[in-house]
């Protein structure tokens, strides 16, 4: 099953860096033009530099943000700006966060290198679709630079917490990096180097499967790399630097609600959607609070959110009355957001846009930016196995793990 490994981390010299809120940033997939910029001025050894530079007018095959990232990388090891570690080891990520109940969470991850394998392996499982262009760039710059800026995140099963138990016990001292970001998340790591835990982990591990929970295209673009280099033979770059996070409840997952530029809270498109879901009128004075807890009580459902007076939770009759339910996989089937796009959005309407906070989407409607939201239950994690198990992919933008990991805090080079 699944093969980890330690790495010689290369992560900012405190001498140099003292306060990694200057350098670490979010995954790039995260990043807008306005924080693009913003972290490129926030330290002129910010990691943007290298997961996310600037493109320039001007740009050629000689000189682009992928070559000044190759650049930046070299220059700033020369300069020990970045060093090495002068072991092996693993590291073990804490993040602490407030959970969307208000409670404080402390989830606790290993930072390690994974073998990248082929998906028709079963051993690491994705459960998104990937799309070329994003590939194509995150290829480059692998190409370019040798080395994975940033960790993707996976998850595993461990029922008894064995793992989180014994990572537990390896934080006793002040972490060797901590810092916390935009979203008052707070992220510490702790170097690994004893022999015995390493080989306790590994043994572990190769009895799991890994389900990547974000990263699909960071991975498949390293998984290309080490095809083009005729990998596969335990290479370095046979490997991807990873956070392996326990599938218990701290695995936070918030929902990926809809906004749509169409009015479709009407009486005309409500009496179509009656002969396949039964819908309850809501009262007009719920606030938007209270929408969570009507749909935690009603899996499968979702919200139809016109305006306060126009908002109703809608709940499929049987699976057999959805037609369009048979074009997604089995497992994907009973998911609402599947539900919902079966019956409503594979139609492609116009403007369709996404947040993860129920309030804003809300308001989004109220002020008339969009014209209707749909509103969703986060996907539970069980649903996300079953899906990557049985091999199929959920419809886009299916969940949003929460907190997200940042970049810059420890890399992996192979050059």
């Amino acid at each position: 099953m699944a093969v980890i490994k330690p790495f010689r981390a290369v992560r900012y010299n405190p001498a140099f860096i003292d306060d990694y809120r200057v350098v670490a940033t979010p995954p790039y997939d995260l990043i807008d033009p306005c924080n693009r910029q913003k972290y490129h001025e926030a330290s002129p050894y910010n990691s943007i530099r290298l997961i996310l530079g600037l493109d320039r007018n001007g740009d050629h095959d000689r000189e682009n943000r992928f070559i000044r990232a190759a650049q930046c990388w070299r220059r700033w090891r020369a300069e020990e700006i970045l060093i090495q570690d002068e072991q092996p080891g693993f590291y073990v990520y804490e993040q602490e966060f407030t959970a969307p109940s208000g409670k404080i969470r402390r989830r606790l991850g290993l930072v390690c290198l994974l073998r990248l394998e082929e998906y028709e392996n079963k051993v690491v499982l994705p459960h998104e679709r990937t799309f070329p262009g994003p590939k194509a760039d995150l290829l480059r710059l692998l190409e370019t630079t040798q080395a994975n800026f940033s960790q993707i995140f996976c998850f595993y099963e461990d029922p008894s917490r064995s793992v989180d138990d014994l990572l537990r016990a390896q934080i006793q001292m002040q972490p060797t990096i901590e810092v916390t970001d935009e979203e008052n998340v707070t992220h510490r790591l702790w170097p690994v180097y004893n022999p015995a835990i390493i080989s306790y982990l590994q043994a572990y591990f190769a009895d799991r499967q890994v389900f990547i929970a974000d990263g699909h295209h960071r991975y498949e673009s390293a998984l290309e790399y080490s095809r083009r280099r005729a990998g596969g033979s335990d290479r370095p770059y046979d490997y991807i630097l990873t956070a392996l996070f326990s599938a218990n409840e701290d695995l936070t997952i918030l929902p990926t609600h809809r906004l749509v530029g169409e009015m479709l809270a009407t009486e005309t498109q409500l009496g179509k959607a009656a002969r396949t879901f039964h819908i309850e009128r809501l009262p007009a004075n719920d606030p938007p609070g209270k929408y969570p807890a009507i749909l935690a009580q009603r899996p499968g459902s979702f919200i139809c959110y016109g305006g306060r007076d126009q908002s109703y939770l809608m709940r499929l009759r049987s699976p057999a009355a959805l037609k369009g339910l048979e074009s997604y996989a089995p497992a994907c089937r009973r998911l609402d957001v599947s539900i919902l796009h079966a019956a409503l959005l594979d139609g492609q309407p116009s403007r369709l846009g996404f947040t993860q906070d129920i309030h804003t989407a809300v308001e989004l409607v109220d002020k008339g930016s969009y014209l209707t939201a749909f509103l969703l239950n986060p996907t539970p994690v069980e649903s996300i196995m079953a899906v990557a198990r049985s091999g199929s992919i959920m419809p886009p933008k299916s969940t949003y793990f929460f907190p997200k990991l940042l970049s810059g805090l420890v890399m992996y080079t192979w050059a």
